[in-house]
């Protein structure tokens, strides 16, 4: 039997990340909602980055490239 589609609910906030299956290694979490969503276009990853200024996490939208660079990037792993 196939799965249905997953269908985001309207003012709910989600939140993914991803890990190993020995839980060695994990990715930072990004939180998002349906009308985030809206703002992304073919090629584009939100992600979100801490903002020194407000002393918070801010989401972004960046390109497919940059993500997989900075996925290559020693300095952006913790």
């Amino acid at each position: 039997m196939e799965p249905k589609p997953f269908v985001m609910v309207p003012g709910i906030e989600y939140h993914a990340f991803g890990n190993t299956r020995d839980h060695a290694y994990s990715t930072d979490s990004v939180s998002f909602a349906s009308d985030d969503i809206a703002k992304l276009k073919p090629g584009m990853v939100l992600i979100q980055q801490y903002d020194e200024k407000k002393n918070d996490s801010v989401d972004v939208l960046i390109s497919q490239e940059e993500f997989d660079r900075r996925g290559q990037d020693p300095s952006q792993c913790a």
